[in-house]
């Protein structure tokens, strides 16, 4: 599951990150199932407001879900 974080003003990209759900492996996760994921990103200081995508590599599907932008 990744996640790219941007600079909302000027669209720069300001951090990527990649992570499992905990004690699963991706290829045991079937269409339909469900699995919780914590993604931790650093964002430099001088970022104000960010705009964050999650998407799954290589899998068609959907991610749903909360998250903090600050």
């Amino acid at each position: 599951i990744d996640l790219n974080v941007h600079d909302r003003s000027s669209g720069e990209l300001v951090a990527a990150e990649i992570t499992y759900p905990p004690g699963l492996i991706d290829d045991w996760l079937q269409p339909g199932d469900g699995a919780r994921f914590e993604h931790l990103a650093l964002i430099p200081s001088y970022v104000r407001r960010i705009d964050w995508v999650v998407t799954i590599e290589d899998h068609p599907g959907s991610v749903d879900g909360a998250g903090a932008s600050e």
